[in-house]
């Protein structure tokens, strides 16, 4: 993973102004549109006219669709506090008629222009995703990090959700993977009635910070050949640790990526990782592993493809640096294995926070509670051999919720790869009380690149885990 940078790279604002009762009437102001305007009919203006829209681009539409906007959308930076500082989050909406369900990406990081989920193309309609709070293209300035919280994304999904309703008033439902999944299952838990139906891919929900329940899974993962020869590697590494870390900069330099970090340990935690990767995005076979007898340029060239070393360059950690900020104080991190490798490292593992952030597991608890006891028309699904899944949320029978382990799924596992698809299917088309198979009518009217491209969709789940 990326080095963490001290504290203060994650500035805890304090200071922000007490919302007046002018401050408040200016925002709500900035997000009225004015009411003697004729309504506009066509999709286009009917976007522009709604409240918090500041901005409508027209895009390439692709996969078929009819139209695709690129939206800029005012959200307050806190909810409870209207006339407060305020932000611009960055939306896409792939449109085909707004007579036809939206599948809604409660994305938990940036998202690509051209995005669109798996469950757009089954159910064949319109999609809409959303860049998460504070990642590129919905951050603040400054970032008030205490203010990066579940409960306020969750309110800005509500908010979008109840806006765009005065175009789609159809059937809804959320959807997202990994750290996407789990902001889905967060907005669900806390506005349960904006959706008709809730599917999330390999979304767990982690228990400390660290949470060593994820420790054993790697005793267990895979066959006992699959994990000497992964942990001998990793041995290897670390037991030539100035030949590969003299590897590192030359590397970052031949991707076009900048490293101003600290090489030694920056190797060091990806090595540490690499167990972790190998699993999460199973992107190769054990046998595939380098022989001690293979160069070290070929071994160093599988651990940077395995363990993604690209996410430890600058621009890796910029992109997920509020990820680890929401890691420490809410979302929780999985405790990383190393006792194998106590005898090599050379910094410390699992020591927990940064100084000045506190870990708050209660809303993470408060929401697994709830969606055990009261989560209904919800699929989750899970991939046997990704880490992830040793938190697995798993509904207790009192919900009307299916639940799917899939062997030997790592964490890209789709719908489409699963026996029970049209189990599946059934459930979401009974819970948006579709019609199976005609959601579009007789049009098939698009194929997503990303529902069969799982490689291009790592840009869109999340990073290894931090240590």
């Amino acid at each position: 993973m990326p080095h963490l940078k001290p504290a203060a790279r994650f500035p805890l604002w304090t200071g922000i102004r007490r919302a007046s009762l002018l401050a408040a009437l200016l925002f709500l102001s900035s997000c009225t549109k004015n009411p003697t305007e004729p309504a506009p009919t066509d999709i286009l203006g009917r976007l522009r006219a709604l409240p918090g829209v500041v901005s409508v681009t027209e895009l390439i539409p692709e996969h078929g669709y009819t139209a695709a906007f690129q939206i800029d959308f005012r959200q307050p930076v806190d909810h409870e506090n209207l006339g407060g500082q305020a932000f611009n989050q960055r939306l896409y909406l792939h449109h085909v008629d707004d007579s036809l369900p939206v599948v809604f990406s409660t994305n938990g990081y940036g998202i690509p222009e051209d995005y669109v989920a798996e469950l757009a193309e089954l159910l064949q309609t319109n999609h809409l995703s959303a860049v998460h709070r504070f990642f590129e293209y919905a951050r603040p300035y400054p970032a008030d990090y205490s203010k990066l919280t579940i409960r306020q994304s969750a309110a800005d999904h509500h908010r979008i959700i109840s806006l765009f309703k005065r175009i789609y008033d159809g059937s809804w439902v959320t959807t997202g993977g990994s750290k996407s999944g789990e902001t889905a299952l967060f907005h669900r838990r806390f506005y349960p009635d904006d959706v008709e139906a809730t599917v999330v891919y390999v979304a767990p929900l982690v228990f400390g910070a660290p949470d060593w329940e994820f420790v054993s899974f790697f005793d267990e993962v895979g066959t006992p050949e699959s994990r000497t020869a992964i942990r001998t590697f990793q041995r290897r590494l670390l037991d030539n640790r100035e030949t590969f870390v003299d590897m590192l900069g030359p590397w970052f330099h031949r991707n076009e990526l900048s490293f101003s970090g600290y090489a030694d340990r920056t190797f060091e935690s990806r090595v540490v990782s690499y167990q972790w990767n190998f699993w999460q995005y199973h992107r190769v076979d054990w046998s595939t592993i380098p022989a001690p007898t293979m160069s070290d340029s070929l071994a160093f060239e599988h651990f940077a493809f395995v363990a993604r070393l690209d996410r430890s360059s600058d621009e890796g950690y910029t992109f997920f640096e509020p990820y680890y900020y929401q890691a420490q104080a809410e979302l929780g991190y999985p405790a990383t294995p190393v006792a194998h490798l106590s005898d090599l490292v050379q910094y410390q593992y699992n020591t927990g926070n940064d100084p000045g952030i506190t870990y708050n597991p209660s809303t993470v608890q408060d929401v697994h509670d709830w969606l055990l006891s009261e989560g209904s028309e919800i699929v989750y699904i899970y991939g046997s051999i990704d880490p992830w899944s040793a938190r697995a949320v798993e509904p207790l029978g009192l919900t009307n919720a299916l639940w799917i382990m899939h062997e030997g799924g790592d964490h890209r596992v789709r719908i489409a790869h699963l026996a029970e698809q049209q189990a599946v299917m059934d459930s979401i088309y009974a819970w948006l009380d579709l019609e199976v198979g005609v959601a579009a009518g007789s049009r098939g009217i698009f194929v997503p690149a990303w529902a069969s491209d799982p490689e291009r969709a790592l840009s869109l789940w999340e990073p290894p885990p931090r240590h």
